[in-house]
């Protein structure tokens, strides 16, 4: 699974994959854009419910993606916003920032604590809402340390999953 390039919403639809990694089934929704794609946002919205259905009986964690190199646009923080209003803020509990293009940082040799910490208000409480659970992917990465970098990311998911009883999402 191969992400598209774009500065535009490429998931019209709602698209899932599945997989066996690390011995574990990986289903992974990707849902359209909210705001930026051509469609209105009712029918987006509707598109969106019909996501959360197709993980029964419930995701076991929300990701919310933005890039290290571009701003957290007022896009983004509405977006977050109406999945908030839209799913209840249980869904709080299950929610991850993940940043692309951490290879950008570590070029610079700026640590993601220090990102965060320089970024504005908007961003900082999005993390915080999200109950700080952030993880960083370095988009140059290949075989064993791409590897590695998703077995984090899926422990920290499981982590969660525990710290919230072992229970998945359900609206």
């Amino acid at each position: 699974f191969k992400p598209k390039v774009s500065a535009y919403s490429v998931t019209p639809v709602c698209s899932l994959k599945a997989s066996i990694r690390f011995n574990k089934k990986i289903v992974i929704v990707d849902t359209p854009g909210i705001f930026d794609t051509t469609t209105s946002n009712e029918i987006t919205q509707q598109e969106i419910y019909k996501c959360i259905g197709m993980t029964s009986p419930g995701p076991h964690a929300f990701l919310f993606v933005t890039s290290v190199v571009s701003r957290f646009t007022q896009e983004e923080k509405q977006s977050f916003d109406m999945f908030v209003r839209q799913f209840g803020k249980n869904i709080l509990r299950y929610a991850f920032v993940l940043f692309t293009r951490k290879d950008e940082l570590d070029r610079h040799q700026i640590d993601l604590e220090d990102h965060i910490e320089n970024s504005s208000k908007a961003l900082i409480s999005f993390i915080e809402k999200c109950g700080g659970r952030v993880v960083a992917f370095d988009n140059t990465l290949e075989g064993e340390e791409l590897d590695r970098q998703v077995q984090d990311l899926l422990h920290k998911i499981m982590t969660n999953l525990e710290k919230n009883g072992g229970e998945c999402y359900t609206n």
